[in-house]
C-alpha cells in the first residue's frame, strides 16, 4: 500500500475525513487534524481500514465531526509522544472488527462527546502512560470479545462509567487510577473477565 509521512502539517475543514487510509502506512508527527468530516460521511478525523498502520507523534486530532480516530478491519494505531485527541463529536478512538491500538506515552484523550476509547468486535489495546478524561460517555468501553491491557493510566471525570466491560471481553490493569467518573469506576457484566 501507499506510504504517507506528515510533518508539521495541518489538515482542517475538509468535507470528508482529514485522512482516509485503506491498507496504507501513515506516520503523523507534529501535525494537526481538526474540524474535518463536515458532511459526517467518513466517520472521523482519521479513518483507517484494511490493515492500515498509523503512527502518531505529538499530533492534535480535535473538533472533527465523528470519531477522532476510527479504525477497523485489522487496522493498527500506535500513539507516541504526547498526542491530544480531544473535542471530537463522537468517540476519541473507535476500534472494531479486529483493529489494534498500542502505547499512549503521554497521550491525552479528552472532551470527546462519546467514549474516550471504544474497543469492539475482537479488537485489542495495549496502553501505557495515557490519560482518558472528561469524555461525555464512558472513559473506556470494551465489548464483543475484545481485550485491553492498561499500565500507568488515568481514567477520570467521564460522563458515565470509568470503564465498562461486557460480552466476554477482558481487562488487565496495572498502576491505573480510576476516579471522579459520573457512575461506577468499573462496570462489568455479561461474561467479562477482569
Amino acid at each position: 500500500g501507499a506510504v504517507v509521512s506528515l510533518n508539521n502539517s495541518t489538515l482542517t475543514q475538509n468535507r470528508g475525513a482529514g485522512i482516509w487510509a485503506s491498507g496504507a502506512r501513515l506516520d503523523v508527527t507534529d501535525s494537526e487534524i481538526s474540524q474535518n468530516n463536515q458532511e459526517d460521511g467518513d466517520n472521523a478525523g482519521v479513518h483507517l481500514m484494511e490493515t492500515a498502520q498509523a503512527t502518531f507523534h505529538r499530533a492534535i486530532i480535535s473538533e472533527n465531526t465523528g470519531d477522532g480516530i476510527h479504525a477497523s478491519k485489522g487496522a493498527h494505531v500506535s500513539l507516541y509522544d504526547d498526542n491530544q485527541i480531544r473535542d471530537n463529536t463522537d468517540d476519541g478512538i473507535h476500534l472494531y472488527n479486529g483493529a489494534t491500538l498500542e502505547h499512549g506515552w503521554g497521550t491525552v484523550i479528552s472532551g470527546n462527546t462519546g467514549e474516550g476509547i471504544l474497543v469492539l468486535e475482537g479488537s485489542s489495546a495495549n496502553l501505557s502512560e495515557l490519560s482518558i478524561q472528561n469524555n461525555g460517555n464512558h472513559g473506556l468501553r470494551i465489548s464483543e470479545v475484545s481485550s485491553v491491557n492498561l499500565n500507568d493510566t488515568e481514567i477520570s471525570g467521564n460522563g458515565e462509567h470509568g470503564i465498562e466491560i461486557t460480552e466476554a471481553s477482558t481487562l488487565d490493569a496495572w498502576d491505573t487510577t480510576i476516579e471522579n467518573n459520573a457512575k461506577w469506576g468499573i462496570w462489568s457484566g455479561h461474561g467479562a473477565i477482569l
